[in-house]
Protein backbone atom coordinates (compact mmCIF):
# COMPACT_ATOMS: atom_id res chain seq x y z
CA UNK A 1 0.00 0.00 0.00
CA UNK A 2 2.58 2.32 0.88
CA UNK A 3 4.65 1.63 -2.21
CA UNK A 4 1.60 2.70 -4.44
CA UNK A 5 1.04 6.06 -2.63
CA UNK A 6 5.02 6.83 -3.24
CA UNK A 7 4.86 6.09 -6.66
CA UNK A 8 1.94 8.09 -6.80
CA UNK A 9 2.97 10.72 -4.94
CA UNK A 10 6.44 10.66 -6.86
CA UNK A 11 4.93 10.96 -10.06
CA UNK A 12 2.61 14.08 -9.15
CA UNK A 13 5.08 15.80 -7.24
CA UNK A 14 7.03 16.03 -10.56
CA UNK A 15 4.38 17.44 -12.15
CA UNK A 16 4.08 19.80 -9.98
CA UNK A 17 7.89 20.77 -9.77
CA UNK A 18 7.19 20.90 -13.29
CA UNK A 19 4.63 23.98 -12.47
CA UNK A 20 6.19 25.55 -10.45
CA UNK A 21 9.48 25.95 -12.84
CA UNK A 22 6.93 26.66 -15.65
CA UNK A 23 5.59 29.26 -13.63
CA UNK A 24 8.65 30.98 -12.26
CA UNK A 25 9.84 31.17 -16.00
CA UNK A 26 6.76 32.29 -17.12
CA UNK A 27 6.62 35.28 -14.15
CA UNK A 28 10.12 36.15 -15.27
CA UNK A 29 9.11 36.57 -18.41
CA UNK A 30 6.21 38.22 -18.09
CA UNK A 31 7.72 40.87 -15.92
CA UNK A 32 10.51 41.43 -18.81
CA UNK A 33 7.93 41.45 -21.34
CA UNK A 34 6.44 44.38 -23.23
CA UNK A 35 5.29 42.89 -26.33
CA UNK A 36 2.93 40.31 -26.36
CA UNK A 37 2.18 39.48 -22.28
CA UNK A 38 0.41 36.30 -22.97
CA UNK A 39 2.63 34.42 -24.58
CA UNK A 40 5.20 34.80 -21.80
CA UNK A 41 3.81 32.01 -20.13
CA UNK A 42 3.73 29.63 -22.51
CA UNK A 43 4.80 27.11 -20.64
CA UNK A 44 2.13 27.24 -18.11
CA UNK A 45 -0.63 26.99 -20.53
CA UNK A 46 1.11 23.79 -22.24
CA UNK A 47 1.19 21.95 -19.39
CA UNK A 48 -2.83 23.01 -18.91
CA UNK A 49 -3.67 21.23 -22.10
CA UNK A 50 -5.85 20.19 -23.38
CA UNK A 51 -7.94 22.15 -21.17
CA UNK A 52 -6.23 24.93 -22.38
CA UNK A 53 -7.82 24.82 -25.61
CA UNK A 54 -11.00 26.59 -24.05
CA UNK A 55 -8.73 29.92 -23.99
CA UNK A 56 -9.48 30.34 -27.50
CA UNK A 57 -13.61 29.66 -27.64
CA UNK A 58 -15.92 32.86 -27.75
CA UNK A 59 -17.41 33.43 -24.23
CA UNK A 60 -14.40 32.51 -22.17
CA UNK A 61 -12.13 34.71 -24.60
CA UNK A 62 -13.87 37.40 -23.19
CA UNK A 63 -13.42 36.94 -19.53
CA UNK A 64 -10.17 38.68 -19.27
CA UNK A 65 -6.53 37.90 -17.85
CA UNK A 66 -8.79 36.47 -14.37
CA UNK A 67 -10.74 34.18 -17.17
CA UNK A 68 -7.85 33.06 -18.29
CA UNK A 69 -5.86 32.56 -16.10
CA UNK A 70 -8.28 30.43 -13.98
CA UNK A 71 -9.22 27.91 -16.99
CA UNK A 72 -5.54 27.43 -17.19
CA UNK A 73 -5.12 26.92 -13.43
CA UNK A 74 -7.75 24.44 -13.20
CA UNK A 75 -6.32 22.87 -16.30
CA UNK A 76 -3.29 22.34 -14.33
CA UNK A 77 -4.84 21.54 -11.86
CA UNK A 78 -7.28 18.50 -13.35
CA UNK A 79 -3.83 17.04 -15.20
CA UNK A 80 -2.32 16.10 -11.85
CA UNK A 81 -5.35 14.51 -10.46
CA UNK A 82 -5.45 13.08 -13.78
CA UNK A 83 -1.78 12.43 -13.98
CA UNK A 84 -1.92 10.81 -9.93
CA UNK A 85 -4.65 8.63 -10.65
CA UNK A 86 -3.37 7.17 -13.88
CA UNK A 87 0.06 6.38 -11.55
CA UNK A 88 -1.58 4.77 -8.89
CA UNK A 89 -3.98 2.98 -11.57
CA UNK A 90 -0.78 1.65 -13.52
CA UNK A 91 0.91 0.20 -10.40
CA UNK A 92 -1.93 -1.42 -9.14
CA UNK A 93 -1.71 -3.15 -12.70
CA UNK A 94 1.72 -3.96 -12.41
CA UNK A 95 1.82 -5.14 -9.24
CA UNK A 96 -0.84 -8.03 -9.99
CA UNK A 97 1.08 -9.23 -12.33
Amino acid sequence: MSTRWSLSRGVVMVYVALVFVAALVGGMRLRASSEMPGLAAIELVLLALPWSLALGVEPISRLGWGGMASVVLCGVALNGLIIGTLAGWLQRGFRRQ
